[in-house]
Parts: structure tokens; sequence; C-alpha cells
């Protein structure tokens, strides 16, 4: 039983990752315009790539998805089938969620395989399928067991969002922009055009959190006296220490960009980006746990 928990712990951390940086490749490929010069519209090329795989693996992690779920409704009975696959993905709340993601993740794929075929067409295809995967990540959680158009799923639709925004944009950065050997130039420019963003995904994430524990927990010694609320702590303090490595890059390490700082920054992004992969472990279990509320 342990083994399957972690597992599906596993599906859900890889899906997440995928899910951030397929929305990351994506604003930042189309933020690299042919007009910031050749190092850029490779940097676009490796972004679109990026994207791809991202989309490759959203859909298989939503495949895996779908085996999971079926699994914790029928696996100790009656074993995965083709039927009941058939029944969780079509006769059920959460399936009808999956089916949105699932054919976010596959139009996300779609519109990537054409933009790396040099069919330009696959830009709109593939931002659209990145942007429905973000909103729609909160139709199979703990959101939409109060209705598609409750206020938790509105939070917890902000909150992945924000995420997508701040983390997903982050993680495409250090693996396209902060190579070896940078052009400083172009570092300096997509960083001064991704701090506004990260500045709004973090607010997003941190306010739309906040709601989403003021729904979920049912008082605040919940943090402490429930496996889901000590979770959810850890969470807030992988948070704040993000948060505050963050300011850290903003106001120390941003301001020298133009001497020769790439480097500094890409050991300050890594860091910052090997706590975010800490806490997005934390949220693939956190998921998976009864709200305090369901157990009073």
């Amino acid at each position: 039983m342990l083994s399957s928990t972690v597992a599906l712990a596993a599906v859900r951390f890889g899906s997440y990752v995928a899910l951030l940086l397929l929305v990351g490749a994506t604003g930042l490929a189309l933020r690299l315009r042919a007009d910031l010069g050749d190092a850029a519209n490779r940097m676009r090329t490796k972004a679109v790539r990026l994207a791809l795989i991202a989309a490759a693996v959203l859909t298989l992690g939503r495949v895996g998805g779908l085996y999971g779920q079926t699994w914790l409704f029928f696996g100790l009975d009656e074993g995965i089938n083709a039927e009941t696959l058939r029944v969780i993905a079509m006769d059920t709340t959460w399936g009808t969620g999956w089916r949105v993601q699932f054919a976010a993740a596959t139009f996300a794929l779609i519109g990537a395989l054409l933009l790396r075929a040099r069919v330009y067409t696959g830009w709109p295809i593939l931002g659209v399928g990145a942007l429905i995967a973000a909103g729609s990540q909160a139709l199979t959680g703990h959101a939409v067991e109060g209705g598609w158009l409750s206020p938790a799923v509105f939070a917890q639709t902000a909150h992945v969002v924000g995420a997508a925004i701040w983390i997903g944009s982050l993680l495409a950065i250090f693996s396209v922009v902060l190579r070896r050997n940078p052009d400083q130039a172009l570092v300096t420019t997509v960083i001064e055009r991704f701090s506004p963003l990260a500045l709004l995904g973090a607010g997003a994430l941190l306010l739309a959190g906040l709601a989403s524990s003021y729904l979920y927990l049912s008082s605040p010694t919940d943090l402490v006296w429930t496996v889901y609320g000590r979770l959810l702590g850890a969470k807030m303090v992988g948070f704040a220490i993000i948060a505050g490595l963050g300011h850290h890059n903003w106001k120390r390490i941003k301001p020298r960009l133009g001497e020769a700082a790439a480097a500094d920054l890409r050991r300050a992004v890594a860091t910052e980006l090997a706590v975010a992969m800490l806490v997005l472990a934390v949220t693939a279990f956190l998921v998976a746990l009864p709200l305090p509320s369901a157990t009073m």
C-alpha cells in the first residue's frame, strides 16, 4: 500500500513539474522575439523543444493519473481494466476534470509538434493548451468537491497559475537562458522582462494559497494536530524560503547583471528551484490526504 502511495505521488510530482515547465517554456518562447537577435532565436527554439518535452510528459502523466485514480476506486476489488477506466473517466466528477486536463495537455503537445515542424499556426494551439492545462488543474483535487464554480476552485486555479508564472518561468529561464557562457545582454533583457511577472505570480500564489488554507482548514490548530495541516505548514515554510531567495536575487544579483553576474544568478536560481521541487513533492502527497474538515 505504501509503495503504491509513493508511486502515485511520484506521478503527481512529475505532472506538476511538467505543467509548470510547459507554461514557463511557452511564455519564454513567446517573449523571446526575433528582434532580440540570433541568440534569442536559438533560445526560442530550445524553449519550444522544452515545451514539447513538458507537454509529452504531462500527457503521459495524465494517463498515469487515470490509472492511479482507477486503482484507488477499484484496484483492490476489481482490478484495472477497460471498463473500470471508462467508469472513472466518463462517469465521475473527477473524470470530467481529467478529460479537460488530458485534452489540454494533448492540445499543447500538438501545438509544440507543429512548431517543431515550423508550422507557425502551432503558436496559438500551444498557448491555449498550456493556459487550459494550468487553469484546469483544480478540477481533479479537493477544490472541486464544492462544485466547479466554488470559491475553492477559483482560489486553487489562481494558486496554480501563479506558480506556473513564477516557478515555471524560472525553470524555463534556468534551462534555456542561464546556460554556460550566456549572452550577458540577453540575460539582462530576459530577467528584466521576467521580474514583473515573477512578482505577479508570487503575489497570486500567496493570496490564493492563503484563501485555500482558509477554506480547507477547520481551524488554525489543524496546522498542528492533523497530518494535512502539518504538511500544509511545511509547504508554507517552503514558500517563504523560495520568496526570500527570490527577493535576494532581485535585490542583490539582478542589479549586477551588467557586471557578468549570470553565473551567480544561475547558482542562486538553482537553489531557489531546489526548494521549489521539495515544495512540489510535499504537494504531491498533500492532495491525496483528506481535508481536516472531512475528518472531524
